[in-house]
């Protein structure tokens, strides 16, 4: 019997063979049930596999197979009569490759999802063949191009969405015809345009959320025919003009979004009418005038956001009817008035941003009833008076945000009862007192800055409590005695800033147990001891401010060892000896500031190897050697200031490489030789700053490259030869300092290009010839020293229209004639020097 079956098994294969049928496929009985009634799901089969192991991409975790049946396959639904596969929902399985354009044969899908994947390409256009698609769903990919029209031709659709894509090209104007649709999110894509009129004819849509791309000019006024419309969001784009008046007319909105736009104009008062507006978002646009007091009739409204505008007046004690507000947003404006006391019967409001305008008085009483409130941000304005002890009352309050106002008196200690406060700023007040040892209690604090006051007295040894601790700021006040050694304790701190008061005594030691500290400032003290060597134990550290201390002894080479430091200031202190070589492991370092210190020997030339930084100060010190070429490699170097050391040798060419450098200052030193033509290459400098060296040979006329020069220092050096003429092309040039070398010739009358130029010091070279009078024109001059050259002539009477002059001194010429009386009419001149020149007559003195 078992042969016999094998026998006709053979036979039957035989037959389908010849009759061209392959048993593996989708007409084999196994994966469509009566593939003979069911000759369109089928082919939806053939159509599913072919396109499977592209679609499935890396993921590889589609089931689908002839050897299943349909039903058991991932994402599919099938239904209907004869069936068809009716919703494919393959969302959120880490798809791959590109959207198949085979999916435009599944003709009788209602819904197709394939949102949350990593699909890329074109949207297919063959998908405008599924004309019975109710919802198509393609969030969160990355297809790109723009939308095809073909998708004019689902005309059942109800729901599109193509948010969070990569999609170009303007909103289709064909989108129109779509006349079932009910719900459109085109969101966060890069589409381009204005908005267009044709989408008045949505008269079933819902909600249209059109955020987050780059749409242009105004709203259409053909959208206050969207009657059903509930939410509308199109915040995060560049549209323009007003907030229509139209927009009343939407009555059943519930939300309403335009915010981060560049509408201006008033806040339009028929806003009041959208009775049940539940959300109205209009920050981040630059509307002006004044806030509706109609917005008071919003009962529904529980969001209200009109923060980062320019409105004006007083904040319309109405919106203190909105019963149902949670959270309103009036931030960064220029309002002005009081807080209005009605605020306290908002019992529902959890957030209050008020901050950044020009509020005055006190904070009102009447605020102690929101006790729902999390978040309260009242800086930035002028309030006075004192910080009210019932905000101790609000026990859900996480964010209490007063600083930069004008309030006084003590900090009441019942903020200790604050059970949930995550954040206190009070800084840039004018608190007295002591800091409350009451404050130790608030076991949820993360957050606390009471810097910019006149706080006194001891840090309380309570705050040591403080355990989730994060950030504490007590700098810029008079908080007197030694550094706390139990801010060991506070092991989950990462910025400490206690700058700018009287603590003596050293670092302790114990804060080198703080190992998520990111920033220690203790600048602007009186610390005194070693920069201590245990500091190179912080390791997350990124920023040290020791600047302003009296700190002894050597730099540790242990600091080394701070590899994530970015910043590095020891400025203003006693230190003394070498820069350790060892700082040029410091890869991550920006800022390296060592001026006004005691420091000796040479610069390290490892310093060359710090490739992130910006600025290099070791100024004011008694730095010897030459300017290590080395530096030349600091590509991101934006500021070097070297000045008033010891330094010798010739200025190296390399530095000629710093294309990122705004400032260089090598005034004060021993360096010698010529001025190198390489610097001509910092198109980006400022300022150059050369003064009392030995420098010496003529001034390059490639300065006249630098033209984002604004001052230019090359006074007390030994440079012969003329001015160069060139030099009038820094038309950028405020201040020429060349006085105190041995330069010959005239004036250039070039210089008169320099319309910018406030000072011009000539004083001690070997000059002559008259003024020219081209420098009449330079009316913004405000100093003008030539004294001490060969100059002839006479005093020319047009400087006494130069109105802003402060300084003149003419001083150890060899001026004839009289003086012109005009000098003595200059309206802010200060300082007149004539003496020592051959005049006659009356000389006018100041």
């Amino acid at each position: 019997m078992r042969v016999l079956a094998v026998l006709l098994a053979s036979a039957a294969l035989a037959v389908l063979a010849a009759c061209g049928a392959d048993p593996s496929n989708c007409g084999n009985g196994v994966a469509v049930r009566h593939p003979d009634a069911n000759p369109g799901l089928v082919q939806d089969c053939d159509t599913l596999l072919a396109v499977r192991d592209e679609l499935a991409g890396y993921s590889g975790v589609l089931n689908w197979s002839a050897d299943r049946a349909m039903s058991d396959w991932d994402g599919i639904y099938l239904g209907g009569r004869p069936a068809r596969v009716l919703r494919l929902d393959l969302s959120s399985r880490a798809l791959a490759g590109i959207v198949p354009p085979e999916f435009g044969q599944l003709t009788g899908l209602e819904a197709l999802y394939l949102f949350d994947n990593h699909l890329r390409g074109l949207i297919p256009k063959t998908f405008g063949d599924l004309t019975n698609l109710k919802e198509l769903n393609l969030w969160s990919n990355q297809l790109s191009g723009p939308i095809p029209s073909e998708l004019s031709s689902l005309t059942s659709l109800e729901k599109l969405d193509l948010s969070a894509n990569q999609l170009t090209g303007p909103l289709p104007t064909w989108l129109g015809v779509l006349t079932n649709l009910k719900e459109l999110y085109l969101e966060s894509n890069r589409l381009t345009g204005s908005v267009p009129s044709q989408l008045g004819a949505l008269v079933n849509l819902e909600r249209l959320y059109v955020w987050g791309n780059q749409l242009s000019g105004p709203l259409p006024r053909e959208l206050s025919l969207l009657t059903s419309l509930l939410e509308l969001d199109l915040s995060q784009n560049q549209l323009t003009g007003s907030v229509p008046p139209w927009l009343g007319e939407l009555a059943k909105l519930e939300v309403l979004s335009l915010w981060g736009n560049q509408f201006s104009g008033p806040v339009a008062p028929e806003l009041g009418t959208l009775a049940n507006l539940r959300t109205l978002y209009l920050s981040e646009n630059q509307l002006s005038g004044s806030i509706p007091r109609a917005l008071g009739s919003l009962a529904n409204l529980g969001e209200l956001s009109l923060g980062e505008n320019q409105l004006t007046g007083p904040v319309p004690p109405e919106l203190g009817d909105l019963g149902n507000l949670k959270e309103l947003s009036l931030e960064s404006n220029q309002l002005t008035g009081s807080i209005p006391p009605g605020f306290g019967a908002l019992a529902k409001l959890e957030e209050l941003y008020l901050w950044g305008n020009r509020l005055s008085g006190a904070i009102p009483q009447e605020l102690s009833s929101l006790t729902k409130l999390r978040e309260l941000y009242l800086g930035e304005n002028q309030l006075n008076g004192p910080v009210p002890p019932w905000l101790g009352d609000l026990a859900n309050l996480e964010e209490l945000y007063l600083a930069h106002n004008q309030l006084s008196g003590p900090i009441p200690p019942e903020l200790s009862a604050l059970s949930a406060v995550k954040e206190i700023n009070l800084g840039n007040n004018q608190l007295t007192g002591q800091i409350p040892p009451s404050l130790g209690a608030l076991a949820n604090l993360q957050e606390l800055y009471l810097w910019g006051n006149e706080l006194t007295g001891e840090i309380p040894s309570e705050l040591g409590e403080l355990a989730k601790l994060e950030e504490l700021d007590l700098g810029a006040n008079q908080l007197t005695g030694p550094v706390p050694s139990w801010f060991g304790t506070l092991t989950t701190l990462e910025i400490l800033h206690l700058r700018n008061n009287q603590f003596t005594g050293s670092l302790p030691r114990e804060l080198s147990a703080l190992s998520n500290l990111k920033e220690l400032g203790v600048g602007g003290n009186e610390l005194t001891g070693p920069v201590p060597a245990w500091l190179g134990r912080l390791t997350n550290l990124e920023a040290l401010f020791l600047w302003g201390n009296k700190l002894t002894g050597p730099l540790p080479p242990h600091l080394s060892t701070m590899t994530k430091l970015e910043e590095l200031h020891l400025t203003a202190n006693q230190l003394t000896g070498t820069i350790p070589p060892e700082f040029g492991e410091l890869r991550n370092l920006r800022i390296l500031h060592l001026g006004f210190n005691r420091l000796s020997g040479p610069i390290p030339p490892e310093l060359g190897a710090l490739s992130n930084l910006e600025e290099l100060a070791v100024c004011c010190n008694a730095l010897t050697g030459e300017i290590p070429p080395e530096l030349g490699s600091l590509a991101n170097l934006e500021g070097l200031y070297l000045w008033n050391n010891q330094l010798t040798g010739a200025i190296p060419p390399e530095l000629g490489d710093l294309s990122n450098l705004t400032g260089l200052s090598l005034d004060g030193n021993r360096l010698s030789g010529p001025l190198p033509t390489e610097l001509s290459r910092l198109s980006k400098l400022e300022r150059l700053d050369l003064a009392v060296n030995q420098l010496s040979g003529e001034i390059p006329p490639e300065l006249s490259e630098l033209r984002s020069l604004e001052r230019l220092y090359l006074w007390g050096n030994q440079f012969t030869g003329t001015i160069p003429p060139e030099l009038a092309r820094l038309t950028n040039l405020k201040r020429l300092y060349l006085g105190d070398n041995q330069l010959t010739g005239t004036i250039p009358v070039d210089l008169s290009s320099l319309t910018n130029l406030e000072r011009l010091n000539l004083w001690g070279n070997a000059l002559t010839g008259d003024i020219p009078w081209e420098l009449r024109v330079l009316t913004d001059l405000r100093v003008l020293t030539l004294a001490s050259n060969q100059l002839t002539g006479g005093i020319p009477s047009w400087l006494g229209s130069l109105s802003n002059l402060r300084v003149v001194d003419l001083s150890e010429n060899q001026f004839t004639g009289t003086a012109p009386p005009e000098l003595d009419r200059l309206p802010n001149l200060q300082v007149l020097n004539l003496r020592g020149n051959q005049l006659t007559g009356e000389i006018p003195h100041r």
